[in-house]
């Protein structure tokens, strides 16, 4: 930005050749939107054999309505990661992208979201299972009235 004027005297510096002075920085995101694409079929009728034809839907696109990819995901993340009550979570669906979204959409999301990961978690069980050692902190923890923690690895280890 250039100064237009004097503050002292008021003379016009429009004409002047400027310098550079510093420089400040602004951080923003752009406005949340929450995006809705209405997928439509249609149908044609064969004019030999009279066979009323109708077109596919794309593919996962299986119900009438729907939540994308990206909601299961900041529905998730939220839930799991950020340990929103399910109240405190729609609270933050309609406030952030104006989206009214049930506790019960919110737990069949999740259930979704949990099978979908499944194979990775028994990968994960599978190869702690195999293992000589398991990391900890030292934080422990009640198990069944027996206390675990650092140093307690393999005990625990029996339990899962």
């Amino acid at each position: 930005m250039d100064p237009n004027y004097c503050h002292k005297c008021g003379c016009n510096l429009e004409n002047e050749e400027s310098h550079f002075e510093s420089k400040r920085q602004e951080f923003d995101i752009p406005p949340i939107q929450l995006i809705v694409k209405e997928h439509r079929r249609n149908s044609k009728k064969c004019p030999i054999c009279g066979h009323h034809q109708e077109a596919e839907f794309p593919k996962g696109i299986t119900n009438n309505a729907q939540y994308g990819p990206n909601i299961n995901s900041i529905v998730s993340y939220l839930s799991v990661y950020q340990y929103l009550p399910f109240k405190r979570l729609r609270q933050c669906m309609k406030h952030f992208f104006k989206l009214d979204i049930s506790e019960g959409t919110i737990d069949n999301i999740l259930r979704r979201m949990s099978e979908k990961c499944e194979p990775i978690y028994n990968k994960i069980k599978s190869t702690i299972l195999q293992s000589n050692q398991v990391g900890s902190d030292e934080t422990s923890a009640k198990i069944n009235g027996k206390k675990f923690g650092y140093g307690y690895g393999r005990q625990c280890h029996q339990l899962i």
